[in-house]
């Protein structure tokens, strides 16, 4: 089975994306995650758990921002919760929260995904050999170093196959400084910053409880790569370690992860969770013909105003200095 992953644009998104077909739902609470499209409440996620579980879909709740000691206070509360709505996955990102699943004696399989340190296979092994479930890695790695890194894991490795790629973060809240000195008001939907080497450029950038978020001028699109990441996975998917949690012999070595961050249209999200999900089910099959064709229909349901390329996948390591 081809597993897709993605967080929702809003809580009426979420439920589409269900009856749509995708595998896993990401929910999640603003205390606890980064760069949520929105947050959930908790009867949302009771009602989002219900539905998933009533049909082929699971849940993954969010816990990737870096603890302080008054979040990790209140997370014992929440832990239970999502124990009681039975979610199926933690995506978590601070090593604190997977000492307190030990301490509470918490089973739920957790995702390890201090997403920008994930790097090497030696670090992902270590903690599959402490439990973890999967992997998400970080979106810095080019392929070349991508397909070294999965022939080694011993678990699932998650790929951000399409969205906003966050490239910077600061706990200063550098946009309201910025217009407190400037003695202006910030009445503008979105915010973006130029390099002014290269006015070409259009960081994003926007401001929550949790500081201030840089992200990348492109939007990541995997979709004319799904086969390359498809044979990455294939070749591999017999060196898995046995865990407590056996690897699903449905599930392949490689998942894909999609992010809806910054889609005001949420049917338009939808549309293009739709179009991966039939491809990666379908990949074997599928030439990269086929996949422009399916690319220029996802294209199609781009937010104005954004543009979309690989990144840093195609990046030529040896220039990196």
């Amino acid at each position: 089975m081809a597993i897709v992953l993605t967080n929702a644009p809003d809580f009426a998104s979420a439920k589409d994306l269900i009856e749509r077909g995708i595998d896993v739902i990401e929910i999640g609470e603003a205390p606890f995650a980064w760069n949520l499209p929105f947050s959930y409440t908790r009867d949302e996620q009771r009602e989002i758990a219900d539905l998933a579980h009533r049909g082929a879909a699971e849940i993954c709740a969010v816990i990737d921002i870096l603890m302080t000691p008054e979040r990790m206070e209140n997370l014992p509360e929440y832990l239970k919760f999502l124990v009681e709505i039975h979610a199926d996955y933690l995506l978590v990102g601070d090593v604190g929260v997977i000492e307190m699943l030990r301490e509470m004696e918490i089973e739920i399989p957790y995702i390890y995904a201090p997403t920008p340190l994930v790097t090497n296979s030696d670090q992902i092994n270590f903690f599959a050999q402490d439990g973890a479930y999967a992997a998400l890695i970080s979106n810095e790695i080019p392929k070349n170093e991508m397909a070294a890194l999965v022939a080694h894991t011993q678990v699932p490795v998650i790929i951000n196959a399409f969205g906003a790629v966050n490239i910077q973060h600061s706990r200063r809240k550098l946009i309201r400084n910025y217009f407190d000195y400037k003695n202006l008001e910030n009445n503008y939907d979105e915010l973006f910053i130029v390099d002014p080497a290269d006015e070409k450029t259009h960081y994003t950038i926007y401001e929550d409880a949790q500081g201030t978020h840089t992200f990348n001028t492109n939007d990541l699109d995997l979709m004319p790569k799904l086969g390359e990441l498809y044979a990455m996975g294939a070749a591999n998917e017999n060196e898995i370690y046995e865990r407590t949690k056996p690897w699903p012999e449905c599930h392949r070595k490689m998942w894909i992860r999609l992010n809806s961050l910054f889609f005001k249209d949420g049917e338009k999200f939808v549309k293009i969770a739709g179009e991966f999900k039939e491809a990666w089910d379908e990949i074997a099959e599928l030439t990269q013909v086929d996949l422009a064709e399916i690319d220029a229909n996802i294209r199609a349901n781009f937010p104005e105003g954004r543009t979309y390329s690989t990144v840093f996948y195609e990046l030529d390591e040896e220039t990196i200095k």
